[in-house]
């Protein structure tokens, strides 16, 4: 749970900090590199980039992080699925400790 509030943190200090350091906001660099990328994505040499890009899920960060959180705390409070049982194959060829045993 740490990790995804502090991922989340980190990622709007780098934005932010892109922000103050190019002078520009997000919306601004956007519409400044939008004929370049499209240049780019016109080669067909990126079609995944292209995607992400022009895909518009520019979300809200808030509602983002809400989502996120949301996924998190599912995955978090569902139960836990039991291991599956070792193979006899398994068995000889980690041990029973399950460190890795020569198996003749």
């Amino acid at each position: 749970m740490n990790g995804y509030v502090l991922g989340a943190v980190r990622h709007e200090i780098v934005e932010r900090r892109a922000d103050r350091e190019s002078g520009q906001t997000e919306r601004q660099w956007q519409a400044a590199s939008g004929p370049y990328l499209r240049r780019l994505f016109a080669t067909g040499r990126h079609p995944a980039l292209a995607h992400v890009v022009t895909g518009g899920n520019d979300h809200d960060p808030a509602a983002m992080f809400a989502a996120g959180l949301n996924i998190t705390l599912t995955g978090l409070a569902a139960p836990a699925r039991p291991a599956p049982a070792a193979s006899a194959t398994t068995m000889r060829a980690f041990g029973r400790a399950g460190r890795r045993e020569c198996v003749a």
